[in-house]
């Protein structure tokens, strides 16, 4: 066997320990699921435990991995420093308070989901000039640091003064966006995670015509050098 589907069962908790060639694992929507034991499995590529009530998970030994789904999770805690071969990470809506990316892969990430995480003000990742993190989503208080030090001198006044204001919001055909320097960006995403519009900003107030967006909601991520910013926005 080399894949496994639990998907909305109602275990409390899984020990796969025993199945060493399984490389994808499914055990999403288990509500009832708080733990799950992946140790040693080193062919697993992909597990989805999004919507479960898992409060931990080690994956440090699982160095195949390349395609990790937890969200709407309650982890506080994830290292992924070990996992250098993942380039998919869905984090969305749990209550992390440490994620360390420090793999030496966040060149290769495709896509990387971490906002609603409100207790997240420290990003650990390899390097915070990536330009591949200005892809990533996270959230507006959230900060990609490369060591603790940066992380323990982060100055919050700083990083507000790099902020972003929008208005109106909700807004039906145009955006207004102040920006803080030159040369800064905003992207629109759906709620798939898609980019659906991308503007280069100058300093002051900016003009965006969202006109063409059908009704909903939406994420508007700004990036500006090493910082970023992950707002809310409603289309009536």
């Amino acid at each position: 066997m080399d894949q496994v589907n639990v998907n909305g069962n109602l275990m409390i908790s899984i020990d796969f320990t025993n199945s060493p060639n399984l490389n994808r694992i499914r055990a999403r929507s288990c509500a009832n699921l708080t733990t799950i034991d992946v140790t040693g499995l080193v062919l697993v590529a992909e597990m989805d435990f999004g919507s479960a009530s898992l409060a931990s998970l080690n994956v440090t030994t699982n160095t195949a991995l390349q395609d990790l789904d937890v969200r709407n999770c309650d982890l506080t805690t994830l290292d992924l420093s070990l996992n250098n071969a993942i380039t998919i990470v869905d984090v969305k809506n749990n209550g992390l308070t440490f994620l360390d990316m420090r793999n030496g892969n966040n060149a290769n990430v495709t896509s990387f989901i971490g906002d609603f995480n409100p207790g997240l003000e420290c990003l650990y990742v390899d390097l915070t000039t990536e330009p591949n993190l200005s892809s990533w989503i996270i959230d507006a208080n959230s900060n990609f640091v490369a060591t603790v030090g940066e992380c323990n001198s982060l100055s919050l006044d700083q990083v507000n003064e790099l902020s972003f204001s929008m208005y109106p919001n909700p807004t039906s055909n145009t955006l207004y966006v102040d920006a803080k320097t030159n040369n800064s960006v905003i992207n629109i995403y759906n709620i798939t995670g898609k980019i659906i519009l991308t503007k280069t900003l100058s300093q002051g107030d900016n003009m965006v015509d969202v006109s063409r967006l059908v009704s909903g909601v939406y994420l508007a991520r700004f990036s500006s050098d090493n910082q970023v910013d992950t707002k809310k926005l409603i289309i009536k």
